[in-house]
């Protein structure tokens, strides 16, 4: 059977299931991809059901049997660890045009950047746009080696339409003062992608024990933070070249801030002008450097 990942298969059939079903694709998905790894029987017992109720459900996904499932989740697991030197072609390709490689890359981004945005239900934009909103709990922003700079694109935008919303260093120091100052309900954005940065994942977990909420942009196959999030938003990372592309996430990124913008109103209009007074006063203040 050919699915893009497990998790996106138990998403979308997640209304179609039986009670029990539903328990068990819980259970995947809390500790995806490791309770579908383990024996029918131990997920079984995780779950609550018998062992052949989670054979029926394996099936019921269109697979062969429960051991058909387990070998989909464990060439994901290949998925979660390929680099870009894993994925660079070794032979040379052969030369084409450049409107034809054009056209031909851009079909490629436009489709996943369409796909991955048809695949997120709007009622999850829609609750993470909510979070991201509420007055007095602040925000923390943090990405990995390329990712960072999304997250610093979405707290850029954050801090016009409302206070309190910061990027996380990536000093150790800093990082573990932004956790003792973290209160309940905060919220962190975190940015995550294969083959995971152990910093973000780790620190996205302190702040959930510390009673911050989570919402993850992550690939397909998830980061081991998902286990942790309250929104996880996936997004496909599908290339025309041996890097794992950010479209989809900055077209996402994009529609979280065109959410901001609506649900922000008045509020977030107030917040905007306040800061661009202030930058329009030190404009009328700039001194001369070349009399410095």
């Amino acid at each position: 059977m050919s699915v893009a990942t497990v998790s996106d298969l138990l998403r979308s059939k997640l209304g179609e299931l039986t009670p029990a079903g539903r328990e068990i694709a819980r259970e995947i998905l809390t500790d995806y991809p490791r309770a579908g790894l383990e024996t029918a029987a131990r997920l079984a017992a995780r779950a609550g059901v018998s062992a052949p109720t989670v054979t029926r459900f394996a099936i019921f996904l269109g697979f062969e049997g429960y051991l058909e499932f387990q070998d989909q989740l464990r060439s994901e697991l290949g998925e979660r660890s390929k680099s870009a030197l894993e994925q660079f072609p070794l032979d040379t390709p052969e030369p084409s045009s450049g409107a034809v490689q054009l056209a031909a890359d851009a079909a490629v981004l436009a489709g996943q950047v369409s796909a991955s945005l048809d695949a997120v239900p709007g009622a999850l934009i829609e609750d993470a746009v909510q979070m991201l909103s509420t007055p007095g709990r602040s925000v923390h922003l943090l990405g990995g080696r390329f990712s960072h700079m999304v997250a610093q694109y979405l707290q850029t935008h954050l801090q016009l339409l409302r206070p309190g919303a910061f990027l996380v260093s990536s000093n150790e120091l800093d990082r573990a003062s932004t956790l003792r100052d973290m209160k309940r309900g905060d919220i962190v954005v975190a940015y995550d992608f294969r083959r995971y940065t152990p910093e973000t994942v780790e620190f996205g977990k302190a702040a959930r024990k510390r009673g911050a909420k989570i919402i993850l942009v992550t690939d397909p196959w998830l980061s081991p933070l998902s286990t942790d999030a309250s929104i996880v938003l996936p997004c496909s990372v599908a290339s025309p070249s041996a890097f794992d592309a950010l479209s989809p996430t900055m077209a996402l990124t994009e529609v979280l801030i065109s959410g901001l913008v609506r649900h922000s109103g008045a509020a977030g209009r107030a917040s905007l002008s306040a800061v661009e007074a202030i930058l329009s006063s030190n404009a009328d203040h700039d001194v001369d450097i070349r009399y410095i």
